[in-house]
């Protein structure tokens, strides 16, 4: 009875199997639909699939079964038409692949998932940072990592500090006085390192740094420090070992340096030291003093020019002239053609030079003598237009440059190169009262010491 009750079983299955032969299609285990790139972050997802036929029950039923070749691909779970992953976060270099596995009865299917590895991207190299420590540097990045890159400054560094913001990082450097100064720090995200080079100048401390004057007199100046001395160190003082320098820290809290009237005869310089107030020296002050006074000017030069030759004959000659000062009158002159004409001595606050102006000489016989200065382009002032003249420069010590003084407004963009001596009718010199040139000097650029 058991066998054939087997039997009959056995015949009953072929007979099920039998009478469905016309009505069941083949057998298909199809992907419809599937996420299979992922960016280095990784994420979930999901295979969608098709099934069709007796073959792809499995245990009795449609329930999928799934598998993966790769322990970064974890299966969530299965239905009859879908298979849930999760794919994990990568921090490598290069990209990678994995595969799913996925069966149905006896129908398979594999489906290939990519993920690229992680990228980070920052385009500088080289940053400079602010050299107060106020304003911070902001590095930008770009990185398909879920995680902040690591930074690491090297213990040389120290006055680097690096801080993580949102879409970069924020580069510092300390209160920097001393000295221009480069660290390296290195941002690393997951595999990739990038060193970055961070530079850094200094404050300035003092409004000046250096002290150069071409005069020869006794001058003063005020240095003012800025907000950054303090910040370095409230103890801060002021020295010189230079005994033609007077150097003081003022109640202020400013720098007062005096030189002395420069006497030598040629240039010389001197240090003042800002220090914290004991040994250590903040910044060192030149000071250069030049020996330009009238001293430099007195006495004889020459100087070519366009004027009068000994026949008489306009021609580009060397004048001999000279500057003087006459200490009872307390007047300074330049002396050419045996004519006396008054002279200034100017001084600004970064030169000195010696002025001739148009003036009036006086009389020789019935003729009045005036100064009037002529430009490069052949234009003449007749009057006594105040302001005006040549200015004798220091270039060298034996050189003098010859330059206008003061533009009157010449025509066509000329400028004032000459001064002649007019002989007038009477004390107002203009065109209709000028009898003729007693002498004339033009065409000035230079005169040597003899």
């Amino acid at each position: 009875m058991k066998k054939i009750f087997y039997l009959m079983l056995a015949v009953a299955a072929l007979g099920f199997v039998a009478c469905n032969d016309d009505d069941v299609q083949p057998s298909s285990l199809e992907v419809v639909r599937s996420d299979i790139g992922f960016e280095a972050a990784g994420g979930d997802g999901t295979i969608d699939l098709t099934t069709m036929g007796p073959d792809c029950y499995f245990e009795g039923n449609h329930i999928l079964k799934a598998t993966t070749n790769k322990d970064w691909i974890t299966i969530n779970a299965t239905t009859e038409t879908t298979v849930n992953y999760t794919v994990a976060p990568y921090t490598g270099s290069l990209n990678r692949s994995g595969k799913i596995f996925i069966t149905a009865g006896t129908m398979q299917q594999e489906v290939t998932i990519l993920q690229n590895a992680t990228t980070f991207d920052i385009e500088v190299r080289e940053i400079e940072v602010d050299p107060s420590g106020q304003v911070a540097t902001k590095i930008t990045y770009e990185t398909t990592s879920t995680s902040a890159p690591k930074i690491v400054i090297p213990e040389e560094a120290s006055w680097i500090t690096a801080t993580m913001v949102d879409g970069g990082v924020e580069v510092r450097g300390d209160l920097n006085y001393t000295a221009p100064r480069t660290g390296t720090i290195t941002i690393q995200m997951d595999w990739k390192p990038v060193e970055i080079t961070v530079a850094q100048g200094t404050v300035n401390l003092i409004s000046m740094e250096a002290i150069e004057s071409v005069k020869a007199s006794a001058t003063e100046y005020t240095i003012t420090p800025t907000e950054y001395l303090s910040m370095a160190t409230a103890q801060w003082d002021v020295t010189t070992t230079d005994d033609w320098i007077y150097v003081e820290k003022t109640v202020e809290n400013t720098i007062l340096v005096k030189l002395e009237e420069n006497g030598t005869g040629k240039t010389r310089t001197g240090t003042i030291l800002l220090t914290d107030g004991g040994t250590t020296v903040l910044r060192t002050i030149t000071v250069e003093q030049g020996f330009i006074g009238f001293p430099f000017f007195n006495g004889e030069w020459s100087m070519p020019c366009y004027g009068y030759d000994a026949s008489g004959r306009a021609a580009d000659i060397v004048a001999d002239v000279a500057f003087e000062y006459d200490s009872q009158y307390d007047t300074y002159y330049f002396v050419a053609g045996g004519l006396y004409m008054e002279a200034s001595y100017v001084e600004t606050e970064d030169d000195a030079f010696m002025v001739v102006e148009s003036q009036y000489l006086g009389k020789a016989g019935s003729y009045y003598l005036f100064v009037t200065i002529v430009s490069d382009n052949g234009y003449a002032i007749s009057s006594l237009a105040p302001g005006y003249g040549i200015k004798f420069v220091y270039k060298d010590s034996n050189t003098v440059e010859i330059q206008e003084y003061n533009n009157p407004g010449w025509p066509a963009g000329g400028k004032t190169n000459g001064i002649v001596i007019g002989a007038y009718a009477n004390s107002s010199p203009s065109s209709s009262t000028k009898l003729g040139t007693w002498d004339m000097f033009q065409d000035l650029t230079t005169m040597t010491r003899k």
